[in-house]
């Protein structure tokens, strides 16, 4: 893991001169201006490549290469969404970040499937803070019995206040996959969280290969994989890089970038936080890894990024969630929205332009 210094002051900026070719930067060490013309052609770097960014290149180098490559794929568009966890705790899966299992003594207050009323209060709020889509997250390991059903239609109320449907409901299989994509969801979260090599150092309950599976039946389904990680779990920069390059191997379309926020009760609550500077490394790496990909900076933004939240975005974010997340508070959307403007960045009204 990187062992540079954490400080909350932005990385120095070094004067350079664009060449003639827009994937030519001058001043920039040859391995970031190399990385910088293959994810501008949208060709994404190598493992190999990657590391030796994350290791060595300048922090400024990758955010004004990871920068330049989110502007040439996205303009200045920002592809933004909320979440609601409509079913909360007593989780049978034993990830040892999480505070909705019911294997850790957390303070989570567990809830059965909210009424149809809550989740058009939430969608409605989440349209007005200028979300393009709003997902619907469901704890435990996946759907059983009437709850799935139930859990529909509460998409529906979603898809009815005019936003577009996102779904979480954890592992499920092909019929599963076409049902939600037959009422309209056009993505659905299911991240991998870490790396094949590290993730038996997360969950023991249920096996790497079990998501694959479910990313494998929504892609059958012609449902938009919403796919990423959590990182500060102790994982190596060896194990990051695997990560992203399975996620491209995939041809994951969404990535959604979580930074550990320590929950008492759990197994990682006395793991530091991440380093800003580090966390910004992370996203510029997956950026030019995954150059054609949205890329959401989302759990734990605020509380490792701090006054360094809007560097996500030269780092090659093209969004956040706005508002709230499943069991920690996120910040008033409208500091979002005041931070986008200021940035000359816009949202999206329109989730796939």
């Amino acid at each position: 893991m990187s062992t540079e210094p954490e400080t909350r002051n932005p990385p120095s900026p070094r004067l350079r001169q664009a060449g003639p070719d827009p994937g030519t930067a001058i001043g920039l060490s040859p391995a970031v201006a190399r990385a910088l013309e293959s994810a501008l052609a949208g060709r994404g770097i190598s493992a190999e490549a990657a590391l030796e960014l994350a290791r060595s290149a300048p922090l400024d180098e990758l955010l004004f290469a990871a920068g330049r490559v989110r502007e040439a794929h996205f303009g200045n568009r920002l592809h933004c969404c909320s979440i609601l966890s409509v079913k909360t705790g007593r989780c049978s899966e034993n990830c040892g970040f999480c505070a909705q299992s019911g294997h850790h003594a957390t303070d989570v207050r567990p809830t059965e499937l909210l009424d149809d009323p809550a989740v058009r209060r939430a969608a409605q709020e989440a349209r007005d803070n200028r979300a393009s889509a709003m997902g619907l997250v469901s704890s435990g390991c996946g759907p059983a019995g009437a709850h799935f059903e139930d859990y529909c239609a509460r998409l529906e109320s979603v898809r009815d206040e005019g936003l577009s449907v996102h779904a979480s409901l954890g592992l499920i299989d092909a019929a599963h996959a076409r049902r939600l994509a037959a009422l309209g969801v056009t993505v659905y979260n299911h991240n991998l969280e870490s790396a094949r090599s590290f993730f038996g150092e997360i969950c023991t309950t249920h096996g790497y290969d079990d998501r694959l599976a479910t990313l494998e039946a929504l892609r059958e389904a012609g449902i938009a994989r919403c796919c990423g990680g959590i990182f500060g779990l102790g994982e190596s920069w060896e194990q990051r890089v695997e990560l992203a390059a399975e996620l491209a191997r995939l041809g994951i379309e969404r990535v959604p970038i979580n930074f550990l926020h320590p929950i008492p009760g759990t197994p990682f609550e006395n793991r530091p936080l991440l380093p800003a500077r580090e966390a910004l490394r992370i996203v510029a790496v997956f950026r030019l890894m995954l150059p054609k990909a949205l890329i959401q900076v989302c759990g734990g933004r605020e509380l490792v990024l701090g006054h360094l939240q809007p560097l996500a975005f030269a780092a090659g974010a093209t969004g956040v969630i706005l508002g709230n997340y499943l069991t920690t508070k996120g910040r008033p959307a409208i500091e979002d929205l005041v931070m986008f403007r200021d940035l000359g960045l816009e949202l999206a009204t329109d989730e796939h332009r």
